[in-house]
């Protein structure tokens, strides 16, 4: 896990197990395992683990981190979080 300094904003995070695995549409497990094999990038502060929407929406479409798309991938990501 990757640790950060304070979020910018709580409306692009997802805080928590049971809110990030709703969203994905999967169970809590599965949810800890894709954090746990860094397949899906998080970052703990203090004890709250806190994935960005846009890792998670990369995530859905691409099944790759944000930071490991290209240009157009990163732009229709964008896109569709706003």
């Amino acid at each position: 896990m990757t640790y950060s300094k304070k979020p910018q904003s709580d409306s692009q995070w997802l805080t928590g197990i049971p809110v990030i695995a709703s969203y994905l549409g999967f169970g809590k497990t599965k949810t800890s395992e894709l954090i746990k094999s860094e397949q899906l990038k998080s970052y703990r502060v203090g004890k709250k683990i806190m994935v960005r929407k846009t890792d998670v929406d990369s995530f859905i479409m691409f099944e790759k981190p944000f930071n490991k798309l290209t240009r157009p991938q990163k732009t229709i990501v964008n896109c569709e979080s706003e």
